[in-house]
């Protein structure tokens, strides 16, 4: 990860020692010359051309970048509750829909539906809760059931359920067994097996992913007041291309060096400019601050003043002359100025 440069306060002044050190030491050749008869150089008859630059009217943004990876975000473990022998799981890379089989268990396929409440009990005929509900919902989006949601495991949800058990080859009980589907808030991606085929249940299976590409970037404490979710940040591809991205997820965790860091999730929402792209490095760019239409000079063209603060030497009709300015944002090499008398297009010297 790199961060941009703050106004650089030494480096002005060490360039004006350097140049008053340098005036010293050719005193002292010029006092050396004239005792063995020479004459004192013009420095006004110099040919040299002076470096300079334009004082630019723009926008200066103050950004902060960090490396990251392009793949589909962290990732999520999947667990087997029931009983039995692990006979079957989805592939890695297999998208992993609602109503569909994420693995198998004594040849019975465990199932996704979409929620965020885990099942934490069997549900019948008569259960009552937020649970129920969230199964209703499933059983709707499946067309299994109509009407609205219900927090009621009525007769209606029951033969719906029956339905359901037969689609999937399951005993038509009504009665939906703890562990026999899991919950995530969307379809998932098969990021990795942990389980081989034979393996007694329970235990892990699975480690999921969403199935939009993300970028994945990693901060530390330092720059902890970035790791907010829903902050909006630019990506840069790997092709040069620039996509926005939101921070969706932020974990928090420690190094292996027992630092305090946090992994970020940025989600891009414009899924065709990746989706071809393979896993590979991308740029995270986070914009702090922005100045909109102000005087910028390159960095290097400050000078250290000797009563305080800093100038920069304007270069016009092969004159120079030294403006105060007052420093403001800086981005980059790039750093904003305002002083009376200072406007876009003239040159300014940069110091060699």
């Amino acid at each position: 990860m790199s961060e941009e440069p703050a106004v650089p306060s030494g480096r002005p002044v060490t360039r004006r020692v350097l140049l008053i050190g340098g005036s010293v030491a050719v005193a002292g050749g010029v006092a050396a010359y004239l005792s063995y008869g020479g004459k004192q150089p013009d420095a006004s008859k110099s040919t040299a051309a002076p470096l300079t630059a334009p004082v630019r009217r723009q926008d200066l943004a103050d950004e902060r970048t960090f490396r990251g990876t392009l793949d589909y975000g962290p990732t999520t473990p999947v667990a087997d509750v029931l009983p039995g022998v692990l006979t079957g799981m989805a592939s890695v890379g297999t998208k992993v829909d609602r109503g569909q089989a994420l693995f198998r268990v004594n040849d019975k396929p465990v199932v996704l539906l979409f929620g965020t409440l885990p099942m934490w009990r069997d549900l019948s005929a008569g259960c009552i809760g937020n649970d129920v509900s969230q199964l209703t919902r499933n059983l709707i989006a499946l067309r299994l059931l109509s009407g609205a949601p219900t927090r009621k495991f009525s007769d209606a949800v029951e033969t719906a359920v029956k339905t359901w058990q037969h689609h999937l080859g399951l005993p038509r009980t009504g009665k939906v067994l703890r562990g026999q589907f899991m919950v995530s808030n969307n379809a998932v991606r098969v990021d990795r097996q942990r389980a081989i085929i034979g393996a007694a249940a329970p235990g892990p299976v699975l480690d999921v992913t969403g199935i939009a590409r993300a970028a994945d970037i990693q901060l530390t404490a330092v720059d902890a007041n970035l790791a907010v979710a829903g902050t909006a940040v630019t990506v840069v591809l790997p092709t040069g291309d620039t996509v926005p991205g939101t921070i969706s997820q932020v974990i928090s965790g420690t190094s292996a060096t027992g630092e305090d860091v946090y992994n970020l999730a940025v989600g891009i929402p414009d899924q065709a400019k990746i989706r071809t792209l393979p896993e590979s490095s991308v740029s995270v760019q986070f914009t702090l601050s922005v100045r909109k239409d102000v005087l910028t000079v390159p960095v290097l063209a400050l000078l250290a003043l000797a009563d305080g603060g800093y100038g920069v030497e304007v270069l016009s009709g092969g004159q120079r002359h030294t403006v105060p300015v007052v420093v403001g944002l800086t981005a980059g090499a790039t750093v904003e100025v305002s002083a009376t008398g200072l406007s876009e297009g003239m040159q300014v010297v940069i110091p060699q």
